[in-house]
Parts: structure tokens; C-alpha cells; sequence
């Protein structure tokens, strides 16, 4: 890992007045029920990442909708992991001259990003989704 991240993690960790940890390739940081992991992913880029759960058809529907753009640079992605079928959130912002509000704002938008997420596939599962499909519009 890089200087760049490691005072990243520095200084996200005194923003948190938590105990500074031991340099690794992942920090885990848990906020609230959410477990963040942080690395440098690719070299000179601060990633942020954490599992949603499992998809299925349809909360994936629910869960693409967030996918969509936004004004905020840090707003988080949704990702599938094909190892576990779960659903991915994850940021990435450039080390370059980063400081500790940059950070802290990137977990926050985690955080809220996974909390949105949760209650949109939680909705997404109590509601019924009707098809659309027709086979009447297919030719043979």
C-alpha cells in the first residue's frame, strides 16, 4: 500500500477517534451494520466496498435503479460478485491530495448508499412485481 493510503486511513480513523490500526491490504471498518472494506484498488485509488447480499430477479431491478447518475462524486455503484452471488456497493475517489474530509464523506456515502439499497430490496420483495413479457409478441 501506498503513503497516500495509508495517511487515508490515517485520517479517517482520527476523524472517527478510533485507534489507529495495523496497515493492511483491507481495512474492515464497521459502521453501524455495515462492514466497510477499504484498499488501494488500482494503485493511486481509494476503494470502498461492501456486501449487500444475495440478488435474485427481483430485487435486482430494485437495486439497478440506484445505479443511476448523480451530482455526487463519491455516490456509490452497485456491483454483482459472481463468487457469491451478493450484491456489491463500492466508491472509489483518486489519493491524489486527498484529505480526511474527502475520506469520511466517500464511508459516509457508503453507508447511506447501503442503508437505501437494503430498503429497496427489502420494498422490492414485499411488493409484486408484474411481467410484462407477451409471447403473443414473438413471431415463430
Amino acid at each position: 500500500m501506498s503513503a497516500q493510503y495509508n495517511q487515508a486511513i490515517t485520517s479517517l480513523y482520527q476523524a472517527l477517534s478510533l485507534t489507529q490500526p495495523e496497515f493492511e491490504n483491507i481495512t474492515s471498518l464497521k459502521v453501524g451494520e455495515l462492514i466497510a472494506h477499504i484498499t488501494e484498488h488500482p494503485e493511486g485509488q481509494l476503494l470502498m466496498f461492501s456486501d449487500i447480499g444475495l440478488l435474485d430477479n427481483v430485487n435486482l431491478i430494485e437495486l439497478l435503479t440506484l445505479n443511476m447518475f448523480s451530482q455526487s462524486v463519491y455516490k456509490p455503484i452497485i456491483g454483482f460478485d459472481t463468487h457469491s452471488n451478493s450484491a456489491v456497493i463500492w466508491s472509489r475517489q483518486s489519493l491524489n491530495q486527498v484529505d480526511a474530509d474527502e475520506v469520511y464523506q466517500q464511508l459516509e456515502q457508503l453507508s447511506q448508499g447501503c442503508d437505501i439499497a437494503i430498503d429497496r430490496v427489502q420494498q422490492g420483495t414485499d411488493e409484486k412485481h408484474e411481467s410484462s413479457f407477451d409471447a403473443n409478441r414473438f413471431r415463430v
